[in-house]
């Protein structure tokens, strides 16, 4: 750690600021940082759980459709647990929309 100003303080020289970067937007010198974790970095993990989440379901979903089909065939049982397949995963979407 070094000590000077910092970010976003006016400055002229780099050995002024504690990140050692005097960054210079149009004709106005501030302190600032180059590289370093994002904001968004966490975001994009939670889009990828999000991601495999989904695969998980629809895995599991064709998986027990394919039984049911074999093991009842053409019978109203395979219908009803589709349609709450459907509405289970729908309410997960709903779910995660709401969380952003």
């Amino acid at each position: 750690m070094h000590c000077g100003k910092a970010i976003g303080d006016i400055c002229k020289k780099n050995k002024e600021c504690a990140s050692k970067k005097c960054l210079d937007y149009s004709g106005y010198s501030n302190c600032g940082t180059v590289g370093g974790p994002s904001d968004s970095d966490g975001s994009l993990h939670f889009i990828y759980l999000f991601a495999f989440f989904i695969a998980v379901q629809i895995i599991i979903f064709f998986y027990y459709y394919i039984i049911l089909i074999i093991k009842y065939r053409n019978n109203l049982y395979i219908i009803y647990l589709i349609l709450v397949f459907t509405i289970f995963f729908l309410y997960n979407l709903y779910i995660f929309m709401n969380l952003n």
